[in-house]
């Protein structure tokens, strides 16, 4: 184990070569809970879960990229990395950071979902890396495609 737990890691799909670029400050936690979210098909990345229902959780790797000591340099880590590896299985092409356990009272919620219903999804258009499109209503419903 390393002195830190903090850092940056890298899940990589073995058939495709794609990537994905997250940051932790429990690194040894982090793989724990995206095995057990892909096999739940509980995975909020509707790409990474797609790719495990289709070649199963042996096709995924993950790399430990950097170590750190200093939990608030994480994101511009993160960021660096993302810049890098030019990731394809990640959402957004920037660390958007999290808020790491706050509560949120329904005014942070109704502020954060624009004082729209949870509800109210957007519909997304989806490639898979074998070419095929998919449209849902809401990336949990992509994920079981």
């Amino acid at each position: 184990m390393q002195p830190t737990n903090i850092g940056i890691y890298c899940l990589l799909h073995k058939p495709t070569g794609s990537l994905y670029v997250g940051s932790s400050k429990r690194l040894d936690q982090r793989w724990i809970f995206w095995k057990s979210a892909l096999r739940r098909n509980y995975q909020k990345n509707p790409l990474i879960q797609t790719l495990h229902n289709k070649w199963g959780l042996d096709s995924f790797a993950c790399v430990y990229l950097e170590f750190t000591t200093n939990a608030d340099k994480l994101f511009d880590l993160e960021n660096k990395w993302i810049k890098r590896l030019n990731p394809d299985l990640n959402l957004y092409k920037t660390a958007k950071g999290t808020n790491w356990g706050e509560r949120r009272n329904a005014r942070r919620r109704k502020y954060l979902t624009g004082g729209k219903s949870v509800h109210n999804y957007r519909r997304y258009q989806l490639t898979a890396p074998d070419g095929t499109e998919y449209c849902t209503d809401h990336l949990a419903g992509f994920a079981e495609l």
